[in-house]
Protein backbone atom coordinates (compact mmCIF):
# COMPACT_ATOMS: atom_id res chain seq x y z
CA UNK A 1 0.00 0.00 0.00
CA UNK A 2 2.81 2.45 1.33
CA UNK A 3 4.71 1.60 -2.19
CA UNK A 4 1.54 2.49 -4.18
CA UNK A 5 0.94 5.61 -2.52
CA UNK A 6 4.73 6.75 -3.03
CA UNK A 7 4.93 6.20 -6.59
CA UNK A 8 1.50 8.31 -6.77
CA UNK A 9 3.52 10.84 -5.23
CA UNK A 10 6.62 10.56 -7.68
CA UNK A 11 4.15 10.95 -10.40
CA UNK A 12 2.51 13.75 -9.33
CA UNK A 13 6.01 15.53 -8.48
CA UNK A 14 7.40 14.59 -11.83
CA UNK A 15 3.95 16.41 -13.47
CA UNK A 16 4.48 19.15 -11.35
CA UNK A 17 8.39 19.69 -12.32
CA UNK A 18 7.33 19.23 -16.17
CA UNK A 19 4.84 21.82 -15.98
CA UNK A 20 7.49 24.50 -14.04
CA UNK A 21 10.13 23.26 -16.39
CA UNK A 22 8.90 23.04 -19.99
CA UNK A 23 8.42 26.65 -20.91
CA UNK A 24 12.24 27.01 -19.50
CA UNK A 25 13.33 24.29 -22.10
CA UNK A 26 11.67 26.09 -25.03
CA UNK A 27 13.02 29.59 -24.04
CA UNK A 28 16.30 28.11 -23.83
CA UNK A 29 15.85 25.84 -27.27
CA UNK A 30 14.81 29.24 -28.95
CA UNK A 31 18.16 31.13 -26.95
CA UNK A 32 20.18 28.32 -28.44
CA UNK A 33 18.39 28.64 -31.98
CA UNK A 34 19.56 32.04 -32.15
CA UNK A 35 23.04 31.51 -31.30
CA UNK A 36 23.66 29.15 -33.78
CA UNK A 37 21.76 31.38 -36.18
CA UNK A 38 24.26 34.18 -35.09
CA UNK A 39 27.32 31.89 -35.56
CA UNK A 40 25.93 30.88 -38.77
CA UNK A 41 25.41 34.45 -40.26
CA UNK A 42 26.45 37.65 -38.88
CA UNK A 43 22.83 39.59 -39.69
CA UNK A 44 20.56 36.91 -38.66
CA UNK A 45 19.17 37.75 -35.60
CA UNK A 46 20.18 41.19 -35.65
CA UNK A 47 18.24 43.06 -32.90
CA UNK A 48 16.22 45.15 -35.56
CA UNK A 49 15.55 41.63 -36.93
CA UNK A 50 14.11 40.70 -33.73
CA UNK A 51 12.27 44.05 -33.23
CA UNK A 52 10.12 43.89 -36.53
CA UNK A 53 9.33 39.98 -35.64
CA UNK A 54 8.21 41.16 -32.18
CA UNK A 55 6.23 44.14 -33.83
CA UNK A 56 4.51 42.05 -36.37
CA UNK A 57 3.75 39.35 -33.88
CA UNK A 58 1.78 41.60 -31.81
CA UNK A 59 -0.80 41.43 -34.30
CA UNK A 60 -0.84 37.66 -33.98
CA UNK A 61 -1.02 37.94 -30.42
CA UNK A 62 -3.85 39.54 -30.00
CA UNK A 63 -5.94 37.63 -32.66
CA UNK A 64 -4.67 34.46 -30.78
CA UNK A 65 -5.85 35.81 -27.47
CA UNK A 66 -9.67 37.02 -28.61
CA UNK A 67 -9.50 32.97 -30.63
CA UNK A 68 -8.73 31.76 -26.91
CA UNK A 69 -11.46 33.84 -25.15
CA UNK A 70 -13.99 32.04 -27.62
CA UNK A 71 -12.47 28.73 -27.41
CA UNK A 72 -12.49 28.80 -23.43
CA UNK A 73 -15.90 29.64 -23.39
CA UNK A 74 -16.85 26.63 -25.47
CA UNK A 75 -17.53 28.35 -28.68
CA UNK A 76 -15.64 28.66 -32.00
CA UNK A 77 -15.22 31.03 -34.41
CA UNK A 78 -14.50 30.49 -37.97
CA UNK A 79 -15.10 34.37 -39.29
CA UNK A 80 -12.29 35.50 -37.85
CA UNK A 81 -9.53 35.40 -41.07
CA UNK A 82 -12.48 36.94 -42.99
CA UNK A 83 -12.95 39.51 -40.48
CA UNK A 84 -9.45 40.10 -40.70
CA UNK A 85 -9.11 40.45 -44.65
CA UNK A 86 -12.56 42.52 -44.33
CA UNK A 87 -11.01 45.27 -42.22
CA UNK A 88 -7.47 45.42 -43.57
CA UNK A 89 -9.33 46.02 -46.82
CA UNK A 90 -11.70 48.88 -45.07
CA UNK A 91 -8.54 50.73 -43.67
CA UNK A 92 -6.51 50.23 -47.16
CA UNK A 93 -9.66 51.40 -49.31
CA UNK A 94 -10.32 54.41 -47.07
CA UNK A 95 -6.71 55.27 -46.42
CA UNK A 96 -5.45 54.91 -50.09
CA UNK A 97 -8.15 55.62 -52.42
CA UNK A 98 -10.86 57.89 -50.27
CA UNK A 99 -7.26 60.08 -48.62
CA UNK A 100 -9.10 59.49 -45.56
CA UNK A 101 -8.01 59.39 -42.08
CA UNK A 102 -5.92 56.28 -40.94
CA UNK A 103 -7.59 56.31 -37.57
CA UNK A 104 -11.19 57.19 -39.05
CA UNK A 105 -10.47 54.13 -41.15
CA UNK A 106 -9.40 51.82 -38.12
CA UNK A 107 -12.80 53.29 -35.60
CA UNK A 108 -14.24 52.24 -39.50
CA UNK A 109 -13.22 49.28 -39.90
CA UNK A 110 -13.72 48.42 -35.98
CA UNK A 111 -17.70 49.14 -35.97
CA UNK A 112 -17.78 46.75 -39.61
CA UNK A 113 -16.36 43.93 -37.39
CA UNK A 114 -18.64 44.73 -34.61
CA UNK A 115 -21.76 44.84 -36.92
CA UNK A 116 -20.46 41.39 -38.30
CA UNK A 117 -19.24 39.64 -34.93
CA UNK A 118 -23.17 41.17 -33.35
CA UNK A 119 -24.54 39.54 -36.49
CA UNK A 120 -22.85 36.18 -35.82
CA UNK A 121 -23.96 36.12 -32.22
CA UNK A 122 -27.34 36.72 -32.72
CA UNK A 123 -27.20 33.73 -35.20
CA UNK A 124 -25.92 31.63 -32.73
CA UNK A 125 -27.66 32.80 -29.50
CA UNK A 126 -30.70 33.50 -30.02
CA UNK A 127 -31.87 31.73 -33.81
CA UNK A 128 -30.04 28.57 -31.88
CA UNK A 129 -27.86 27.96 -35.92
CA UNK A 130 -24.43 25.82 -35.35
CA UNK A 131 -21.60 28.05 -34.31
CA UNK A 132 -19.61 26.05 -36.56
CA UNK A 133 -21.66 26.23 -40.00
CA UNK A 134 -22.55 30.06 -38.97
CA UNK A 135 -19.01 31.50 -38.64
CA UNK A 136 -17.90 29.31 -41.42
CA UNK A 137 -20.05 30.94 -43.59
CA UNK A 138 -19.79 34.22 -42.48
CA UNK A 139 -16.08 34.06 -43.16
CA UNK A 140 -16.38 33.05 -46.44
CA UNK A 141 -18.98 35.51 -46.80
CA UNK A 142 -16.61 37.99 -45.77
CA UNK A 143 -13.97 36.80 -47.45
CA UNK A 144 -15.78 37.31 -50.51
CA UNK A 145 -16.54 41.22 -49.18
CA UNK A 146 -12.63 41.77 -49.09
CA UNK A 147 -12.06 40.88 -52.58
CA UNK A 148 -14.55 42.99 -53.97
Amino acid sequence: MSDQLLIQAQQRRNARMQTIYRPLILAALALLVLVAGRLVSESLPSWIAVQTVLSLSMFLSVVAFGQGLVMLTGGLDLSVPGVIALSASIVAVWVSFMDGNLFVGVLLALGVSLLFGIVNGVLVSVLKAPAFIVTLAMGAVLEGFSLF
